[in-house]
């Protein structure tokens, strides 16, 4: 009996120790592909939705929509 409860401890840790892993191994993958692709993401043009790299001050004409609407509600 004793050593039926011992395997069985042994296959709930090694169980554990698999799931953990599992969990580890894709927050590692996440962090990985964010270092590698995140910095690309937060340079992205908030008026293209993504489509471009450039940053906001790039777009000139979209930059005068933004400061008139920023005035507009300041002013309410």
């Amino acid at each position: 009996m004793k050593k039926k409860t011992a395997n069985m401890e042994v296959i709930a840790e090694n169980t554990l120790r698999n799931s953990y892993e599992k969990r580890l191994k894709k927050i590692s993958n996440s962090i990985r592909f964010y270092m590698l692709f995140g910095s690309v993401a937060m340079t992205n043009c908030c008026m293209c939705r993504g489509e471009c790299t450039r940053k906001h001050q790039n777009h000139p004409e979209r930059q005068n929509d933004y400061a008139s609407n920023q005035e507009t509600a300041i002013s309410r």
